[in-house]
């Protein structure tokens, strides 16, 4: 009887990690459905760090991602190219550029596959991707730490 409810156990964990993971798809999904829509709201020239940020969050898992996996690399070239664009205006003062909205778009539902695909590595890759979005964040108040780390992740 013991092994039984062993077994039970088991299975509940695992279906209980299955709801987790596909709670975490339909989470992440809906942040990029949400940020999609900003980036054709938002006017070209508005200051625009707070969005960067939240696009440079989802960018930079997509790149982590891509540089562990080799089957994801030819999708990650694309998604790291745009995230450097977006480093780049932070860089510039954080205003938005309306004609890089469309690029911007589809290298977001490119990372957004990523993280899908790669649930672990997605969540791996967070903590290094939040402190990117806070030093885009900080780069509207010219903070110089930001600024060099983002230029030399722009540079590299």
């Amino acid at each position: 009887m013991k092994t039984l409810k062993s077994r039970d156990h088991m299975r509940g964990a695992a279906n209980d990690h299955h709801v987790a993971t596909a709670r975490a798809r339909s989470a992440i999904r809906k942040r990029v459905r949400e940020l999609s829509v900003e980036l054709f709201l938002i006017g070209d020239g508005e200051r625009a760090t707070g969005l960067l940020s939240r696009v440079t969050w989802v960018l930079a898992i997509g790149v982590d991602i891509s540089l562990q996996d080799r089957s994801a690399a030819a999708r990650g070239a694309e998604v790291q190219s745009t995230l450097y664009t977006v480093l780049q205006l932070a860089i510039e003062g954080g205003r938005w550029r309306a004609d890089q909205a469309d690029r911007i778009w589809v290298s977001m539902h490119q990372a957004c596959e990523l993280m899908v695909e790669h649930p672990q590595a997605a969540l791996a890759a967070q903590p290094q991707a939040a402190s990117l979005a806070a030093c885009v964040r900080a780069a509207s108040r010219r903070s110089a730490g930001c600024n060099v780390a983002l230029r030399r992740r722009a540079a590299h």
